[in-house]
């Protein structure tokens, strides 16, 4: 499990970017959301790898225009949210 506790990010409604590649984001700084054993990652229009750490790697998915954090453990095929 990826421990991260908060981040503030750029959002713009008409933006076509990752909201990872502000030069403020920080991967350490988000929250825990939610888990679950169902990946965001078909629904979104864009996916890309933020990190790998052992086990788990965290993901930035794009769905309706909106950033999604979310990690995603090969172990135990747990996917968690962040903020």
């Amino acid at each position: 499990m990826i421990l991260i506790s908060s981040c503030s990010i750029y959002r713009s409604p008409d933006r076509k970017e990752f909201e990872s590649e502000s030069p403020q984001f920080k991967a350490q700084n988000l929250k825990l959301k939610s888990c679950s054993n169902q990946s965001l990652r078909p629904q979104a229009t864009q996916s890309r790898l933020i990190t790998f750490l052992e086990e788990t790697s965290l993901w930035e998915h794009i769905i309706t225009e909106q950033s999604y954090f979310e990690s995603a453990n090969l172990k135990n095929g747990e996917y968690c949210i962040y903020e």
